[in-house]
């Protein structure tokens, strides 16, 4: 994706997706140990969000639905 610039030399560019029960645990957790692409944050669509690079460079989403 555009957004997420330039892809690593890692064969491919992928995003996962992921929906979590608890987003800021997670979020918590992954920052001790991967890059913030785009931090904890509450989108129109009703979701909580946030998106980290891990180690071998893939970007990673996180997300929790608003209740």
């Amino acid at each position: 994706m555009p957004a997420f610039g330039p892809a690593p030399e890692i064969g491919a560019t992928i995003t996962f997706y992921f929906r979590v029960e608890d987003v800021d645990a997670v979020a918590a957790k992954v920052r001790e140990h991967c890059a913030i692409v785009r931090d904890l944050h509450d989108t129109f669509y009703g979701m909580r969000e946030i998106y980290v690079r891990d180690p071998d460079g893939y970007v990673l989403g996180f997300s929790q639905e608003i209740r």
